[in-house]
């Protein structure tokens, strides 16, 4: 990993289209297929609004594997380190039937 803050979180994952629809917290239209993730709200801020995150690129951990998304939206739920992940950025780190990954991050 690289030398950057790194946070620590559970990974779960999210169908934009069908959990919470395809506008994002960030304003912008997100895909089923995208490599996106959901920030959680302690660390996205204001949930009314763009926050800082927005657009900003991460490289998240699981085990030996690695993968890159961005930020476009919000985890309500989600607790501080914890990140929502589209199915394909959650498939390249495991299982979608797992549910829930230990996940490490940062942004790059």
């Amino acid at each position: 990993m690289d030398k950057r803050e790194s946070f620590s979180g559970k990974g779960t994952w999210f169908i934009p289209s069908l959990h919470g629809g395809s506008m994002g917290a960030c304003w912008e239209y997100e895909a089923d297929d995208e490599y996106v993730v959901a920030m959680n709200s302690v660390q996205y801020g204001e949930m009314t609004t763009k926050s800082d995150w927005c657009f900003k690129k991460v490289r998240i951990y699981n085990g030996g594997k690695h993968v890159d998304a961005v930020v476009k939206d919000a985890c309500p739920e989600c607790k501080y380190g914890d990140l929502d992940l589209t199915p394909p950025v959650f498939k390249a780190l495991g299982d979608l039937d797992t549910g829930i990954l230990k996940i490490t991050w940062h942004e790059i």
